[in-house]
């Protein structure tokens, strides 16, 4: 059976390359797909999107998130 975030992560449907956004401490975080972490031996704690934040100013930054908290941005 399963996850939930399995089933969000076949929702999202989404690929390297691809940008993703999602809420984070009264603000938000988005950046381009790097990875999508499937098994233990990509993240210790499978399934994540593992995206480049972007922030002005600011170098960037490599952040997994849960599929489920994400969406996509077209």
């Amino acid at each position: 059976m399963a996850s939930k975030e399995e089933k969000a992560l076949e929702e999202l449907d989404v690929r390297p390359g691809d940008v993703v956004r999602t809420d984070y401490r009264g603000g938000e975080r988005k950046g381009h797909v790097v990875e999508v972490a499937t098994s233990t031996t990509e993240h210790p704690h499978p399934p994540k999107v593992i995206f480049e934040r972007e922030r002005p100013g600011q170098p960037s930054k490599e952040v997994a998130h849960n599929p489920s908290t994400l969406e996509k941005v077209e």
